[in-house]
């Protein structure tokens, strides 16, 4: 009889491709909102800053949804989870496409992003479900790896498609029925009673029990904080080069694209290290670090300087999103889907933290200080895990 770690070996690369084309077709949608939002308003006879609360909604609904789903992981099978996601990412990038008017379209993006805060924290507890303890943080690299490629691959494409509609459904659909027949039929399914054990559990026990664990909650603060500061680079750094150096949209663009491949380097890498380094101290290092790399990005007058540092600064983060994920996922193993489900609603609480402050500072302040500011948080943040947090597999 097949032992049990046999069949995590001999399942693990379709499992990858299935988790990694999950995360790909999830942060794809996004793309096309940010590229085509002038042309999306014109369709429906709406201006672009009410367009743009589209993506407001959406992402209210997607943080409710995740803290939602931390209470129905602990009774659902996480697979089945998942592909309930890919089933609202599926359907809904249809309903997209055919959206006769504004408010059609702000029903089914919004569905888009529910089906991806269901999908998102279950790609990451399905690897502890699957994988042995030392290839989850390489197998996390990769999932975060997908989602920093769908930007830097899918952005020139879905530019090149030229309709909104039409990358909807040339685009995004394929991906999305990919992954969602690839996840029904390449991943084992794992009965809850193997995962939790015998005992019933309750749908709020799992909150409890990381409300109550320091660790736990040092790690998802430390996320949060970190995410706010990746704000400087992920959502002001087009504006800042263009205002500040100049350049043109099109360069900006490249800059996006080469900050995308360096996020998906920099997760790679951080899945490769973590097992040698600990999962603890290669959060704080590199948070640290990033908060740093904020700081002086913008503060030094020199184009030359802010790109490698905007380049070194995505590296950075892809690092920093691989390791804390490797990190809250072993901090409390019996509840591994709410841990999870927690920890992407506390990145969109980082992500609107970030553009809140970073909004703020820029108004007031300018440029020199948003980066500043927004670094501040990341250090903050990077402090915090160091004297909180608990590495369960490696000793601090």
């Amino acid at each position: 009889m097949t032992s049990l770690k046999e069949k995590k070996l001999e399942t693990k690369p379709l499992i990858i491709v299935s988790l990694f084309l999950s995360r790909f077709a999830v942060s794809s949608p996004r793309i096309i909102i940010g590229l085509f939002l002038i042309e999306i308003a014109a369709s429906f006879g709406s201006s672009v800053g009410v367009m743009g609360q589209i993506t407001t909604i959406s992402s209210l609904v997607g943080m409710i949804t995740s803290l939602l789903l931390g209470a129905l992981s602990v009774r659902f099978r996480h697979k089945s989870l998942l592909v309930l996601g890919l089933v609202f990412l599926t359907v809904s990038t249809l309903g997209c496409f055919a959206a006769p008017n504004y408010l059609t379209m702000l029903t089914f993006y919004s569905i888009i992003i529910l089906g991806g805060a269901i999908a998102v924290p279950m790609t990451s507890t399905l690897v502890a479900s699957h994988f042995l303890i030392d290839q989850r943080s390489h197998v996390l690299g990769w999932l975060v790896a997908g989602g920093a490629l769908a930007v830097s691959f899918g952005a020139p494409i879905i530019a090149q498609i030229g309709d909104w509609r039409l990358a909807f459904l040339g685009y995004v659909f394929p991906f999305a029925l990919l992954s969602l027949v690839l996840s029904v039929t390449g991943i084992p399914s794992v009965h809850q009673e193997d995962v939790l054990g015998k005992r019933s559990t309750s749908y709020i026990e799992g909150f409890k029990a990381i409300l109550a664990n320091k660790s736990a909650v040092a790690c998802l603060t430390g996320n949060a904080l970190g995410n706010a500061g990746w704000q400087a680079i992920f959502l002001y750094s087009s504006s800042f080069f263009r205002q500040r150096y100049y350049v043109s949209t099109e360069l900006a663009s490249l800059l996006v694209f080469g900050g995308a491949l360096c996020v998906t380097l920099g997760s790679l890498v951080s899945g490769r290290v973590v097992n040698r380094v600990g999962r603890k101290r290669l959060m704080v290092l590199v948070s640290g670090l990033l908060g740093v790399c904020l700081m002086a990005y913008t503060a030094v007058s020199s184009l030359w300087f802010a790109t490698g540092a905007r380049f070194f600064g995505s590296w950075l983060a892809g690092m920093m999103f691989s390791a804390s994920a490797s990190l809250e996922l072993e901090q409390l193993p019996r509840f591994r889907g709410t841990m999870m489900s927690i920890s992407a609603a506390m990145q969109s609480v980082g992500s609107a933290l970030g553009a809140a402050i970073g909004g703020f500072t820029l108004l007031i302040y300018g440029y020199e200080l948003l980066g500043i500011s927004l670094g501040v948080l990341a250090v903050i943040g990077a402090i915090i895990v160091h004297l909180l947090a608990v590495d369960p597999i490696t000793p601090r």
